[in-house]
């Protein structure tokens, strides 16, 4: 995708988007062990021309399974003209995620790593 494409803006990948993302909390966070999560995100642009993140997911961390209905998310995102951004999302009760993004297949999906500490946690949004 060429950046600067209409794709590579907050406008560009709002929508529905299937969630996904593997991988290891390592000492130091709040849980240590294997994790996954699955889910549906909600990315839409506000007035101002932020982008909001609103959905539920569901999630295994050590074994302890978390529902649907349990974890309801809200967050924020950026994507800039060179189609890499940012996503910040809240679980319910929990603290917050911070992922850095990758917009690919013309906007239809994101690949996400997380950026925090102790975590090893990488997944993708697809429309």
């Amino acid at each position: 995708m060429k950046q600067g494409s209409p794709t590579c803006t907050n406008a560009g990948v709002k929508g529905s988007f299937g969630f996904e993302a593997t991988g290891v909390f390592v000492a130091g966070a709040p849980v240590t062990g294997p994790v996954a999560f699955i889910g549906e995100l909600k990315l839409s642009v506000n007035a101002s021309g932020d982008g909001v993140i609103s959905g539920h997911v569901a999630a295994s961390a050590d074994g302890m399974f978390l529902t649907f209905a349990e974890e309801p998310v809200t967050g924020s995102y950026k994507v800039g003209t060179d189609c890499r951004g940012w996503a910040t999302i809240t679980p319910k009760g929990l603290s917050e995620m911070h992922f850095s993004l990758v917009v690919v297949d013309g906007g239809k999906e994101m690949l996400a790593i997380e950026t925090d500490a102790d975590s090893v946690v990488s997944g993708t949004l697809q429309h």
